[in-house]
Parts: C-alpha cells; structure tokens; sequence
C-alpha cells in the first residue's frame, strides 16, 4: 500500500454526541490550524470545530500526495462530500528537504529517532520551502454544499481532523506535500538506524 494511502473514520460511540478534543497538541500540529487560522476570512473555522468534536467527519481518505476525499454529514441525509488538491513537492523540493536534513546531523538524529524536530521547519523556511498552506485555493478545497464561504464549516471540519492526524503523526504533514521521509531515511539508514553511529560522515 502507498504511504499516502490512509483512512480516518471515528470511533462509532463519537457521532453519538459532543465531546471535547484538543487539536493542535504537537508543533506541527498547531503550526498547521495557525496557518488556516490566518487564512480564515469566513468565521467558519470554529463551527468545524464542532463538526469535528461531534464526529460528523464520517470519512477521510488520502489517496495521493496531496489529495484528500471526505464524506461529513451536515443537516441534510446524505453526506456532503468534500474534495481537497494540494499540489505536493516537486521533485527538487524534495530533494531540496532531503539536503537540509542530511547537512544538519542534529535534524537528521531527530528524524531518524521517530521525531519531527521545530528545527526542520526553520530550515525550511530559511531555503524557500512551503511548507503550509498560503491560502485556501491553494489547497483547492471543494464541497457538495451549497455554503459559498471557503472554508464552510464542513471543509473546517476535515481540517480539525486532519490537524488531528498530523498531531498522531506528524510525519502525515510530509506525505501531504509529496515526501515520505520517514521511509526515505529508513532506506538510507536503515531501521535500526538511532544513534550518531548511522549519521553521514
């Protein structure tokens, strides 16, 4: 199966009522919701808030780098469907990322240890590199509703869900613009790959 191919759907007891989650719990995480936070011109961010704590996203699916399809139930029977195109990387971005990680040993004993260090995305920055989302029609995010606001609360709620996801798993957020770095590094270092010892000389 493809790294980018994954698949969200809640717990049956969420849909049943509200409850409270907190998102944005890690760094990457709550970099991720700052970064639509800034974006949102609509109001409708807080309300998919809701959505999301009501678990009302009912399905989230990646099946590219990039793209996302989900099903979130609103008001009406059938669920809307919302669509999500962010283009990836390019190559030489990503080779660009893979450059910055293996000239700052630092970077790269994190990464290889399982953790996505702060000190990354400086780098990335300080190179050009995107890493987050400047404006909602960059990420050509669509829904079946009849709401003219991006993002509606619908598409919000998939992206408290998918800041949900990248809070288990920050590495998502890569795979999202296109790199799997965690298995890059694996096949270049190896599994067992830890300590200092597997670091480039």
């Amino acid at each position: 199966m493809p790294y980018y191919n994954w698949t969200y759907r809640p717990a049956p007891q969420s849909r049943t009522g509200s409850y409270r989650r907190k998102y944005g719990t890690s760094w990457w995480g709550k970099k991720f919701l700052e970064a639509l936070e800034e974006m949102d011109y609509s109001g409708r961010l807080s309300r998919g808030r809701t959505y999301a704590n009501k678990g009302l996203v009912l399905e989230l699916n990646a099946t590219a780098p990039g793209k996302m399809n989900a099903k979130v139930q609103g008001s009406y029977p059938r669920p809307y469907k919302i669509t999500f195109d962010w283009k990836p990387w390019s190559q030489a971005e990503q080779d660009q990322v893979l450059h910055l990680v293996e000239s700052n040993p630092a970077v790269l004993s994190a990464l290889l240890a399982g953790q996505l260090p702060e000190a990354l995305l400086a780098a990335l920055n300080e190179a050009g590199v995107t890493t987050f989302p400047r404006s909602y029609g960059e990420m050509k995010v669509e829904c079946s509703c009849p709401d003219w606001a991006v993002p509606c609360k619908h598409q919000a709620a998939v992206f408290y869900v998918l800041a949900a996801e990248i809070d288990a798993d920050p590495f998502r957020l890569l795979e999202l613009r296109g790199l799997d770095l965690r298995t890059e590094l694996t096949r270049r270092y190896g599994t067992a790959a830890q300590t200092t010892d597997a670091l480039p000389q």
